[in-house]
């Protein structure tokens, strides 16, 4: 919905309407099924707890994941005078490694392993060759 809606009109379309109806159904009823099951798969205690910690913590991601998905390619394209294939050759090792450590994520936590501790490695091996990026 939000992707078609800047050509089609936003609410002036038929389709955006009915993706808009069908996604508020959808939402309330899946609020009404978490309070009304015995175990829910969402609790709002999880909200409760260390809030702080949690929206700076998503925040931060946010503004990682902006820079180096959005940012960096149009960096390249726009300042370096790079074409868009070159800058989508210098940026695809993050999708490529991406890809390939993802089904090794899931078998090392199926085998549990610590969640935090493969977050906490996984970021500082994208923090420290980001950091060698050509500026």
């Amino acid at each position: 919905m939000l992707d078609k809606g800047q050509e089609d009109d936003w609410f002036g379309s038929n389709f955006i309407v009915l993706l808009a109806i069908t996604a508020a159904v959808l939402l309330i009823g899946f609020v009404i099924r978490e309070l009304v099951i015995d175990s829910p798969s969402f609790t709002s205690r999880c909200l409760v707890q260390n809030l702080r910690g949690r929206i700076f913590f998503v925040t931060t991601l946010g503004f990682v994941l902006y820079g180096s998905l959005i940012l960096l390619p149009l960096f390249m394209q726009t300042l370096l005078g790079w074409t868009s294939a070159t800058a989508g050759l210098w940026s695809s090792p993050r999708g490529i490694g991406t890809a390939l450590c993802m089904p090794l994520v899931g078998y090392l936590l199926g085998k549990g392993w610590d969640g935090r501790w493969l977050l906490a490695f996984v970021s500082s091996s994208v923090v420290f060759p980001s950091s060698a990026f050509p500026a």
